[in-house]
């Protein structure tokens, strides 16, 4: 009888083998991932997922958000197929753990934490979506959740993939035993998180200051081109060159190239990743949408950044997944990028906390608007000044300002 159950799942696993063969099942992802470094190199923690932009639909695994040094954002992933094709997805983060995911899963771990101040460590993700429905034709009257225009849930939707059903039973409804069934019509299948394994990222950055910066391969693999920017008041420089060769390093400078406004900017820098990816075999819809999300957030916002496209070897260790059948064709792109706190940063932002102290009020209200203005590096910044600080009067600031940002924040003794 054994022997039996082990050549039926020989035939099963043939035969999903020659059904993703037969109906050309092709599977395309998405996503970025950020880490911040600071003037002398080194990363910075404290970065955090951020959750508002996110409809109130998706599932989340915890209302707090998790601070690491690597953020994985928004692996979209799309199929495609001639013919309909049922399929099992599953996702790991060996080294951290799927904060948000859409549609639901039919299984996912770590367990959520059962108490407010209880601490999970960001290990062991993982996320099972089974089953899930490739259609081949689309649906006469497709309505997936609706999405507040403007948002960049419909930009998700506005490709070419095929539509998805996936079905299962609602966890949050009293287990998968007795639970509500759930059925979602949706385009894609999304999930992202905090993660901790900074090793995937072979490019270091250091700035130097004054327009200057220098890139080290830390691999043993090429890594493609890399795309600079340097941002600030709606306007900013860029420049796209060639990432070191393996062990070696580069000093680069981007003050000297012309500074453009923004629109401009934005549609040069976004038609540079639009067109790596598209050679990495993302379909040009996809690649476009994905630029269109992110672009102000990577071309509008203050600072120094480093883009480049993480070789598929460093995506598969770091989110390994699983497609039964396994699709004739699979295409991972992942733009790593990467921020780089400026020596003249970091001073500025001393400045600001210094004049936390001062005796006029709007000169302290001035200052601590410009912190919160620092968005998602605000916490690694001053979790740096912290650490720099030898100021007991400060350093009970720095840790007051940061319990202000993150209340999960423990301070420091």
């Amino acid at each position: 009888m054994k022997q039996l159950f082990m050549l039926l799942g020989i035939i099963s696993m043939l035969a999903g083998r020659l059904s993703a063969a037969e109906e050309g099942l092709i599977a395309h992802e998405w996503g970025s991932l950020n880490v911040a470094v600071g003037a002398e190199g080194a990363l910075l923690d404290g970065l955090a997922v951020n959750q508002a932009e996110l409809p109130d639909f998706v599932f989340r695994w915890s209302t707090v958000p998790v601070r690491v040094m690597m953020p994985v954002q928004k692996p979209i992933l799309y199929f495609y197929s001639k013919k309909n094709v049922q399929v099992s997805v599953t996702v790991q983060m060996p080294k951290g753990l799927f904060s948000e995911w859409w549609p639901q899963v039919q299984q996912f771990g770590p367990e959520v934490p059962r108490q407010a101040n209880q601490v999970v460590p960001p290990q062991n993700g993982l996320l099972t979506w089974n089953p899930v429905m490739v259609m081949a034709d689309k649906p006469e009257d497709p309505k997936p959740r609706p999405a507040a225009e403007g948002t960049w849930y419909p930009i998700l939707r506005d490709v070419d993939a095929n539509w998805l059903k996936v079905e299962g039973v609602d966890w949050r409804s009293g287990g998968m035993n007795g639970g509500t069934k759930y059925s979602e019509l949706e385009r894609f299948l999304l999930y992202r998180g905090p993660c901790t394994d900074t090793s995937v990222v072979k490019l270091q950055v250091t700035p130097l200051g004054n327009g200057k910066l220098k890139l080290r391969n830390a691999g043993t693999q090429a890594l493609g081109k890399v795309l600079l920017i340097d941002a600030a008041a709606g306007k900013g420089r860029l420049k796209a060159v060639d990432a070191p060769a393996p062990g070696a390093e580069v000093t680069v400078e981007i003050s000297s190239e012309p500074e453009q406004a923004f629109d401009a900017l934005q549609k040069t820098g976004q038609a540079q990743i639009v067109e790596w990816s598209m050679a990495a075999g993302l379909y040009k819809k996809e690649a476009e949408g994905m630029t269109k999300i992110w672009g102000p957030e990577w071309f509008a916002e203050t600072g120094l950044r480093a883009f480049y496209l993480l070789p598929r070897e460093e995506i598969d260790k770091l989110i390994p997944l699983q497609i039964v059948p396994k699709p004739v064709e699979s295409v991972r792109v992942m733009v790593a990028c990467i921020e780089a706190l400026t020596p003249e940063r970091e001073k500025e932002v001393a400045a600001w906390v210094a004049a936390l102290k001062a005796e006029d009020f709007d000169q302290r209200e001035k200052s601590m608007r410009k912190l919160k203005d620092l968005g998602r590096l605000a916490e690694p910044v001053l979790r740096k000044l912290l650490e720099k600080s030898d100021d007991a009067e400060e350093k009970t600031r720095l840790d007051q300002l940061i319990k202000w940002l993150n209340p999960t924040y423990r301070a420091s003794k």
